[in-house]
C-alpha cells in the first residue's frame, strides 16, 4: 500500500501537505471500500439467510442488528488502524529521494 502510494504522497508533501494529511488521505482511501464491503456483506448475508429460509431451511437465524453494526464498525476501525500505521510511516519519508527515484 505505502509503496504504491509513495509517489503520490511525495507529490502531496511537495505541495505542502502535512504527514497527517497524507496519512489521513491514504487511510481514507482504504476505509471507504472496507465500509462498503462490510455493509454489502451484511446485506448479502441477510439476503442469503432469507433465501434459504424460503426454501425450507428454518435453522438459520439473523443475528441482532447491534451485532451486525458492531461487526461493520469493527471492520472499518481495524482497516483504519492497519492502514494508518504504514501510511504515517510512508508520509514521513523525505520528498526529494522519492521523487528522484522514479
Amino acid at each position: 500500500m505505502v509503496v504504491d502510494a509513495r509517489r503520490s504522497s511525495a507529490v502531496a508533501r511537495a505541495l505542502d501537505a502535512t504527514p497527517g494529511q497524507v496519512s489521513a488521505g491514504l487511510s481514507g482511501a482504504r476505509v471507504l471500500p472496507a465500509l462498503a464491503g462490510a455493509l454489502l456483506g451484511i446485506a448479502g448475508g441477510i439476503g442469503l439467510v432469507e433465501a434459504v429460509r424460503r426454501n425450507g431451511g428454518s435453522v438459520l437465524t439473523i443475528p441482532p442488528a447491534w451485532w451486525l453494526a458492531a461487526v461493520a464498525i469493527a471492520t472499518v476501525a481495524i482497516v483504519g488502524v492497519l492502514t494508518a500505521v504504514p501510511a504515517r510511516a510512508g508520509a514521513r519519508r523525505p520528498v526529494a529521494p522519492v521523487l528522484q527515484a522514479e
